[in-house]
């Protein structure tokens, strides 16, 4: 029997990819037959690339600004390119479904086919950028409807989406959340206090992604702190980690650096794996630092726009009792190194949260 995966898709983000990986493979796990689903809205869209106007925009720009602009869009194109490749080797192609209005999709999917939808991880519930209704699997029965570490992303909603998510909430089977505070909004919004599960990475063995990891094309240090963040780089506190460590800097998922920029999936675990230590902003940065059992420091995501998504980094950090690691945005302080007795210490919750994981899991999926 099949089981859908409800989640973000598309995106050119290493955790996003990781996340959905993970998932997939542990549904594998379970003798389940797991598939993406994608929802594309059908649109209609004017071609315009011979136009008049296009013609006229490209006379009067700039051309030092035109090469630029395609400079970028080339290490966009494939970095995306390398991305996709990932998803189509590890987990085929996804089950896409046009409609012209979400209200559609249930008559186009055959929902008899599938045991279960499985909603997560990932930020889906986040109403900044997701938070569709088809997040909480409404066009299918409520009896097929799992929300498995589902992730808000933020500590507070307004009223106006805490009414819109309630009854969608409410009738789903199962819920299980990726972070304390989502698990207390959960709660409020439906009276039931739902688990707080790991991220599904978690949940598979290191040797699992040692054995995805990929060596890169390109000539490495023996020792470099990694820099990997998604918003604004905290300069002065880097440049004085890399002066006092002596060691060099390699940026990952910075557009100044092409040939790291661009990596896909598997040889960014390489390079995580390797580093000395790891400076970062990112959730799954922090994660597989930890996997990897990296030295690393977290900092509190900034950048324009963009709220405070640090909840599921707090839950993370305090489930394994590295709550020190996050280091205050002016520089990395005094903080020891991670010894070999805390890094046990972080195998042996692991290995908790995995058993805890595996009943859960084999209880939902009795019926595959």
């Amino acid at each position: 029997m099949q089981v859908g995966i409800i989640t973000l898709l598309g995106c050119n983000n290493y955790g996003n990819r990781f996340q959905n990986y993970a998932m997939y493979k542990l549904l594998k796990r379970y003798g389940a037959e797991p598939i993406n689903i994608e929802f594309r809205v059908k649109r209609e869209f004017i071609d315009i690339s011979k136009s008049p106007m296009k013609r006229l925009v490209k006379k009067l720009m700039p051309k030092k600004f035109i090469y630029y602009k395609q400079y970028l869009d080339e290490k966009v194109e494939k970095r995306t390119r390398s991305f996709h490749r990932f998803t189509k080797k590890t987990m085929g192609k996804p089950l896409v479904i046009f409609a012209n209005q979400y209200e559609d999709i249930a008559g186009k999917i055959k929902e008899e086919k599938f045991a279960y939808f499985i909603a997560g991880s990932d930020q889906i519930w986040n109403p900044e950028f997701a938070g569709g209704d088809y997040y909480f699997l409404t066009f299918a029965p409520p009896e097929k409807r799992i929300a498995f570490a589902a992730s808000i992303g933020q500590s507070e909603l307004s009223d106006e989406v805490k009414a819109r998510y309630a009854p969608m909430l409410k009738e789903m089977k199962y819920i299980s959340v990726r972070e304390e505070t989502a698990a207390s909004l959960v709660q409020e919004m439906t009276g039931r206090r739902p688990d707080v599960m790991p991220d599904p990475t978690m949940l598979l063995e290191r040797r699992q992604w040692e054995k995805l990891a990929k060596k890169p094309e390109l000539s490495l240090p023996e020792r470099y702190i990694l820099v990997f963040f998604l918003g604004n780089l905290p300069g002065q506190a880097i440049k004085d980690f890399s002066k006092r460590k002596k060691l060099p800097v390699i940026y990952l998922n910075h557009r100044d650096y092409p040939d790291l920029y661009t990596l896909g999936p598997e040889k960014f675990l390489y390079v995580l794996k390797h580093a000395s230590y790891v400076l970062t902003d990112s959730f799954h940065g922090t994660l597989f630092s930890i996997l990897f059992e990296r030295q690393f420091f977290v900092f509190r995501r900034k950048e324009a726009g963009i709220k405070d998504m640090f909840a599921r980094m707090e839950t993370l950090l305090q489930n394994f009792g590295l709550e020190e690691r996050e280091q205050p945005w002016e520089g990395v302080g005094d903080t020891a190194d991670i010894l070999e007795k805390e890094w046990k210490q972080v195998r042996q919750k692991l290995e908790q949260e995995r058993s805890r994981a595996d009943k859960i899991l084999s209880r939902l999926l009795e019926r595959v």
